[in-house]
């Protein structure tokens, strides 16, 4: 969100490197998550 809005009023995100590094961190964690709950489903 605070990645887009700026785009849409003719400016340039402030802090973009700090929003898209949290981006990152949250699908790693996401991937991380969903990848131990498959591994745990599939092995018993």
């Amino acid at each position: 969100m605070a990645l887009v809005r700026p785009l849409f009023m003719d400016r340039w995100p402030t802090d973009t490197l700090l929003h898209l590094g949290v981006l990152v961190v949250y699908a790693v964690v996401g991937f991380w998550v969903a990848l131990a709950l498959t591994r745990k489903r599939f092995a018993g």
